[in-house]
């Protein structure tokens, strides 16, 4: 057990991925919940931009604490990761309303798809912009 939480310590990317699987899960399952309950094929953008400002919340305490272990003020950080998410909310948002309306794809096998990619462009906008140092 000490072996396992010393690998998770020391490996930012692992801690990522983990992290990474349960916002994923956690923002997927609010998607698929909220187009049960209230949706339909007309208003899945807007079920997916809810479930973004929810998830958002989640996925900001998890990367903060958990992730890149930061102890800087929350306020910029949070202003930051923000920015970085509506980079990648905009391409999960394209990659969804392709997936449905260019490839006929069903909403949510396209939400899935649009996960996987903006899941890399995320650990890469914060790892080098939400939670880096920019003043000691």
């Amino acid at each position: 057990m000490k072996r396992i939480f010393e690998i998770w310590r020391q490996q930012q990317k692992l801690r990522f991925l983990a992290i990474g699987v349960w916002n994923t899960t956690f923002g997927y399952g609010i998607f698929v919940f909220l187009y049960y309950f209230l949706g339909n094929e007309e208003n899945y953008v807007w079920i997916a931009l809810v479930t973004h400002f929810i998830a958002v919340i989640n996925a900001f305490i998890c990367y903060k604490y958990l992730v890149f272990n930061s102890r800087q003020c929350w306020l910029p950080e949070f202003f930051r990761f923000n920015l970085s998410y509506v980079f990648s909310l905009g391409l999960g948002i394209a990659l969804l309303v392709g997936g449905v309306s260019i490839v006929h794809l069903h909403p949510i096998a396209a939400q899935g798809i649009s996960l996987i990619f903006s899941t890399i462009i995320s650990y890469l906008l914060h790892r080098n912009f939400s939670f880096r140092k920019f003043c000691s």
